[in-house]
C-alpha cells in the first residue's frame, strides 16, 4: 500500500522528476516508521540519483523530536559545510 502511495505521487506534476535530481540527498530514515516505511524510502532512492540513506536503528516518522539525533544531524552538517568552506576557500582562480 505504502509503494503504491509513492507510485501515486509520482504522478502528480510537482515541477521535477525523482531522477532528474541531481544534487546530493542526505535521507535520514527510522526503520520502524509507521508513516514512511523504509520500503517505500528505498523505492524512491532507487529512482533518483546522488541520494544517501541513513537508517536510523529503533527509530519511528518523528526522528526530530530525539536529541540524539538531532545533535548527530547537525554534526552531520557541520562536517559537510566545513568541508564545503575548505574546498571553496583553497582554490585559488588565478592558477
Amino acid at each position: 500500500a505504502h509503494i503504491d502511495a509513492m507510485v501515486a505521487l509520482e504522478k502528480i506534476d510537482w515541477g521535477f522528476r525523482y531522477e532528474d535530481t541531481t544534487y546530493p540527498i542526505q535521507a535520514y530514515v527510522g526503520d520502524e516508521d509507521d508513516n514512511v516505511p523504509l520500503q517505500a524510502w528505498l523505492y524512491m532512492s532507487n529512482k533518483m540519483n546522488n541520494v544517501n540513506l541513513n537508517i536510523i536503528k529503533g527509530s519511528g516518522h518523528y526522528l526530530l523530536y530525539r536529541m540524539d539525533f538531532m545533535e548527530e544531524l547537525f554534526t552531520d552538517i557541520k562536517k559537510a559545510v566545513d568541508l564545503e568552506d575548505n574546498l571553496l576557500y583553497n582554490i585559488n582562480i588565478n592558477d
